[in-house]
């Protein structure tokens, strides 16, 4: 989402600055109350964030995996409106903002186990899960996040951060 920095080490005083983060923008308040090394105060915050889109800080972290086209392709807008609301000349759309959180709450998960160039070409692939197509051809217009294949398309991401069994 671009409130914290990805690339260094998870410490309780990480974890503490990434919910004051969020806390800054409006996501998880009670969880400063909770503390944070407490496992419920995290999950309620896992569950918060995942409803609440921070175009603010996400245009610009998605915009360094995609490039301006490729970006207004994956949420469903032109590239003029991508550098507008990027820039904060014009408020993001709702629909857009949405569109926007879903796919940096994937890139996030694939953050982990790819680097940008890794990313870009995740969301090319074609994956038999999702009926042959690349996710890329699923987040592709005006899509719905809540559809069950843009569902599935962040349960694949997601997927990279759980452990399988062997």
């Amino acid at each position: 989402m671009g409130l914290i920095e990805p690339d260094e080490e998870i410490t309780p005083n990480r974890v503490t600055d990434a919910l004051r983060a969020f806390v800054s923008h409006g996501i998880g308040t009670h969880n400063m109350l909770l503390g944070a090394d407490t496992r419920s105060g995290v999950d309620a915050l896992l569950v918060e964030v995942e409803d609440c889109p921070v175009p603010s800080s996400e245009w610009e972290s998605v915009g360094t995996v995609f490039d301006v086209a490729e970006l207004a392709s994956l949420v469903g807008t032109s590239s003029s409106s991508v550098r507008r609301y990027s820039s904060g000349e014009r408020s993001t759309p709702d629909d857009v903002a949405m569109r926007l959180h879903t796919l940096a709450m994937a890139i996030a998960d694939l953050a982990g186990s790819y680097n940008r160039y890794g990313v870009r070409r995740w969301f090319s692939r074609p994956r038999a899960q999702l009926g042959g197509k690349a996710p890329k051809d699923i987040y592709s217009g005006h899509w719905d996040p809540d559809s069950e294949s843009a569902i599935a398309v962040r349960d694949l991401a997601e997927g990279l951060l759980v452990p399988h069994a062997s």
